[in-house]
């Protein structure tokens, strides 16, 4: 099939959104009626976010130097490195304080090239690449929820692991269950847990639906371009002005401020 990218991932894509406009972690979202992402206009909506991208700049910078100069001993801050990444991967690609659509625009992009270009064209099948990629995605999207909820179960049982919050206490590790009150512990843990659900599930949008998702849609059209061309000079079956509109056409779309944005992403 030809449409590929709305017929394999734009499902996947849009139960992501979903999940994050539960979380308020992404300023976007899909409308029905024109079949692409468009800002949200939810005013309280745009506002958790930006508080959101603030918290975690915090979250991180706080992470960062707890591991640097907290009385953590030297495997404490190599667990807390670890953590500090996942986090960091997280959070570099959800940072838009200032909501720029060149990352939705880049999904708008590809949604439109199916529609308007590649539509007409003799079908092929799914590669095998096309199919491994989607089942990534499923096992990713598994454990993105399965992170924070993790974290939750881990800090619930040992609150001193690093590079959370409650390891910044030197006396952490000697206080008594009745140093810290329980209520107090607890609004931490659950804190943690929900910088990690908006935190992941916002990151990873970018960098599951857009790098590798757009990196996937890349190769499975020059796969189809190398087909049409081995064909035209073996047996010309297809009217060669159609693969030179082809051609001009992806020459437009790699020209166009929108492929700009895709190959920087990238």
């Amino acid at each position: 099939t030809n449409t590929m990218y709305r017929r394999e991932f734009l499902p996947l894509l849009n139960f992501h959104v979903r999940m994050c406009h539960r979380l308020k972690c992404i300023p976007f979202e899909f409308d029905q009626k024109s079949g692409r992402f468009v800002k949200t206009k939810s005013v309280g909506l745009i506002r958790m976010f930006r508080l959101q991208c603030v918290l975690t700049a915090l979250y991180c910078t706080a992470m960062f130097l707890n591991i640097c100069f907290g009385p953590l001993t030297m495997s404490g801050r190599l667990q807390g490195f670890a953590m500090l990444l996942a986090s960091l991967a997280a959070a570099i690609p959800r940072w838009n304080y200032s909501i720029d659509i060149a990352p939705i625009q880049i999904a708008n992009a590809l949604l439109d090239f199916e529609e308007r270009i590649m539509e007409s064209l003799p079908k092929i099948p799914i590669s095998k690449g096309t199919k491994a990629v989607k089942i990534f995605l499923f096992l990713v999207e598994v454990r993105v929820f399965a992170y924070p909820i993790l974290v939750f179960l881990l800090l619930r049982f040992l609150p001193c692991t690093p590079p959370f919050i409650l390891s910044t206490l030197a006396a952490c590790e000697r206080s008594q269950p009745t140093s810290l009150r329980y209520g107090v512990k607890l609004g931490v843990h659950m804190f943690e847990t929900w910088m990690a659900f908006h935190n992941k599930y916002s990151g990873t949008t970018w960098t599951l639906y857009i790098l590798f998702v757009g990196i996937t849609f890349l190769l499975h059209y020059i796969q189809l371009l190398n087909r049409y061309l081995n064909e035209l000079v073996l047996a010309n079956p297809y009217p060669l002005n159609t693969f030179i509109n082809l051609i001009a056409n992806l020459i437009r779309v790699t020209e166009s401020n929108i492929s700009e944005d895709f190959f920087f992403y990238i």
